[in-house]
């Protein structure tokens, strides 16, 4: 749980939940829909909400690592503006071979850091280009975006 912008620790067993406070979630897809549904709970930014359910027949996932000379390494998502300058959405982040569960679009991106990426299908290539990152190999990696508690999409690489 994250409360004005301070990460609390633990299960927060004894923590009852206010207005504003943010709850970071590792699930699978279908338990995730399920758990929003039955709280009503929605997305935290709604111009991401705007982007993946309007955009998600022409979205493809992307993996790339972060080079010394990407635009992304030493800052964040969040401050090189991926989302509205790139329609791309920062979805995941390994580092070292550890998954960082830390606010994706705050965390500060290393070199060598493995990012996940939600991006424009006809724009993915620019978007690699656009970040100087270097592009992985297809693994088969799927994304299954939920919106209103309902599965808009499976998209898959």
């Amino acid at each position: 749980m994250i409360r004005k912008g301070k990460t609390q620790y633990g299960t927060a067993t004894n923590n009852i939940l206010q207005g504003q406070d943010t709850l970071v979630i590792e699930a699978a897809p279908e338990a995730l829909g399920e758990f929003r549904a039955a709280l009503n709970l929605d997305f935290t930014d709604s111009k991401r909400e705007e982007f993946l359910s309007g955009a998600s027949e022409g979205l493809t996932v992307i993996e790339v690592v972060a080079t010394e000379s990407s635009r992304i390494t030493r800052k964040t998502a969040e401050a090189i503006g991926l989302a509205w300058r790139q329609r791309t959405v920062l979805m995941g982040l390994s580092r070292k071979g550890k998954t960082v569960k830390s606010r994706m679009r705050k965390t500060v991106i290393e070199a060598g850091d493995i990012l996940l990426l939600l991006a424009p299908q006809d724009a993915a290539n620019d978007v690699i280009e656009w970040l100087d990152c270097l592009p992985l190999a297809d693994r088969g990696v799927a994304v299954t975006i939920l919106h209103d508690s309902r599965v808009v999409e499976g998209v898959r690489r």
